[in-house]
């Protein structure tokens, strides 16, 4: 068996619109794990100790999140395929993610000021305008919070999840380019260049820095192309879906990374690789579970409320409560956030972009 590293546009079988492609099963569930193990780790995170330190361990939010660059590589280049349009692939994106980012944003800081302002917290209110529109540019690191909010907790961001939007913004920017080249060339290629450049990014700017005598900031590693080793792997995902790469060029993309992170010596960043792997791989080629939800798809909306949510409560005095309540309370709310976020503002705004049915 090949690994289509040879490839061309003329004989590389048709993207999924034009039929015969293989659908992966489970891939809602899988969001939806890795939104509850972001939720669950960071509830033990923000508490700000060390009692629920395996927990953290075992639900990484680290992980979890790379997890849910490797589905969007795989869905977003599944949306590109069908509209190979750059222009309708951009608005289609930009109303799949923003309007339910945007009210999160609005939602949470207006709930924070109120929460604060109820207890006698003194804020800076003069920096409300810049956070305001800092957030909703997706720059949230220019204004990750308000002088005064969370004062008290281990952690003052309002919501410190969001940095992940902005580099999924990024890889939409780039997506039409990479899959131009892909239909060029070879999706295996394009595919192993991503890898190769997603994990020798942080090495290299860090060297460069180094050399030069500046010490670069260690979130710069959590930036693209510092990230798009995930992406990389998403796209061969769905190239094996496709049926333009097998999945002998799938499990060579993923041990290129898995043996590149391990000889830079990050043996974490290494394992959570192979866990990601193996656990997307063979839950969407799996048989189909039953859907919980029927169909509500809330692991974003959840994704958009915990952080806020479990800040709120620990300035509310949670962290004091019996830790299983504390934890339950969490859920409950994030669940609750999540289908009203489908069913107010994500489906409607799927509905406008596509006309009916639902999206990745």
């Amino acid at each position: 068996m090949t690994l289509e590293a040879t490839a061309t546009p003329d004989t590389m079988p048709p993207p999924p619109a034009a039929g015969g492609a293989r659908r992966l099963h489970n891939i809602s569930e899988l969001r939806l794990l890795f939104a509850a193990s972001v939720v669950l780790s960071h509830a033990a995170t923000l508490l700000g100790d060390d009692r629920h330190r395996l927990l953290r361990v075992f639900l990484n939010s680290e992980a979890a999140v790379q997890g849910f660059f490797i589905l969007s590589g795989y869905l977003v280049c599944g949306s590109y395929a069908r509209l190979r349009a750059p222009l309708n692939f951009y608005r289609r994106r930009f109303l799949r993610i923003y309007p339910a980012y945007a009210a999160a944003v609005v939602l949470f800081i207006t709930l924070a000021l109120v929460q604060a302002t109820s207890q006698g917290t003194n804020v800076t209110w003069s920096q409300l305008p810049r956070y305001v529109v800092a957030n909703l540019a997706a720059l949230n690191f220019l204004q990750p919070t308000i002088d005064g909010l969370f004062a008290s907790n281990a952690m003052t961001a309002v919501n410190g999840a969001l940095w992940s939007i902005k580099v999924e913004l990024m890889f939409y920017a780039v997506l039409p380019l990479l899959y131009w080249g892909a239909r060029r060339t070879s999706f295996f290629l394009v595919s192993l260049l991503l890898v190769a450049g997603g994990v020798l990014w942080w090495p290299a700017l860090h060297g460069a820095g180094v050399w030069m005598g500046h010490a670069i900031p260690v979130s710069m590693k959590f930036q693209l192309p510092g990230q798009i080793h995930f992406f990389g792997l998403g796209m061969a995902l769905f190239a094996v879906s496709a049926g333009a790469m097998s999945r002998a060029g799938l499990v060579t993309v993923g041990a290129s990374a898995i043996g590149l992170l391990l000889f830079l010596g990050e043996s974490g960043d290494a394992l959570h690789v192979a866990v990601l792997v193996v656990l997307v791989g063979g839950m969407s080629w799996l048989p189909q579970v039953r859907d919980v939800f029927a169909g509500q798809d809330i692991s974003f909306g959840i994704y958009l409320c915990h952080f806020p949510i479990i800040q709120m409560l620990l300035a509310g005095g949670a962290g004091e409560w019996p830790f299983e309540l504390y934890l339950a309370t969490v859920v409950v709310l994030a669940v609750a956030y999540g289908l009203a976020s489908w069913r107010w503002i994500e489906r409607p705004a799927l509905t406008l972009s596509r006309g009916r049915g639902t999206g990745a």
